[in-house]
């Protein structure tokens, strides 16, 4: 299931729809005027905080290249958190350890509940350098995660051997449906069709979409 279909599947009970609209080109020389940090606050100086809730699948540690963690602090905004591997969650616990608004799970995005293998990084070849290269690639398609650990070696892995599954070790994680992850977080109030925060600030290079209730 792609992110375009989960989020219609959030929506779908609100009524609303998601679609993608036509703006023409980007007007760049305005856009380069104004940086990620001036857009977000003029966008959160603007809104109710308290009607803004934000969903992060994959959230990894809470801090390395994470767009949401400076407003989420800023703005004490309220959100769900999601990460699969435990001791990446441990660090993600850690990040925003006593704050109350915010629902942190330690599970994957699933078609079912249950748990699922995923492959990874092995452990001892995390380096505080490369730690958040080698554990966001982590991955249920092994096929597709040895190409991408292959494109990393040897400038963010160090090279120990030809055979790609020495770098690779597997892991065990709980899955959770969406029904299941929202139902499962009372403060995910997501049958209200709160806004999702996307892990990559390169969503904001993708065409607009338009959110219209029927």
């Amino acid at each position: 299931m792609s992110v375009k279909d989960i989020i219609k599947k959030v929506m779908a009970p609100t009524g609303y729809t998601f679609s993608r609209i036509d703006v023409g080109p980007l007007p760049a020389q305005q856009l380069r005027q104004v940086s990620q940090e001036q857009f977000f606050d003029m966008y959160f100086s603007l809104i109710s905080k308290e009607d803004f809730f934000f969903v992060q699948i994959g959230a990894n540690d809470g801090v390395s290249r994470d767009m949401m963690n400076t407003y989420v602090h800023r703005y004490n905004l309220a959100g769900l958190l999601v990460e699969p591997q435990k001791d990446v969650f441990a660090k993600l616990s850690k990040t925003y350890e006593g704050m109350s608004h915010l629902a942190l799970e330690n599970a994957a995005i699933g078609e079912e509940d249950g748990d699922q293998v995923m492959y990874r990084v092995k452990e001892s070849l995390h380096t505080p350098e490369n730690y958040f290269d080698v554990t966001a690639i982590s991955s249920f398609d092994k096929s597709v995660f040895e190409k991408t650990v292959k494109k990393r070696i040897p400038h963010l892995i160090e090279y120990i051997s030809d055979d790609i599954n020495e770098y690779i070790e597997e892991i065990t994680v709980p899955t959770l449906t969406i029904d299941s992850l929202t139902i499962g977080n009372s403060r995910a109030p997501l049958h209200h069709a709160k806004p999702l925060a996307p892990s990559s600030t390169d969503t904001l290079r993708r065409a607009p979409v338009r959110f219209s209730r029927s």
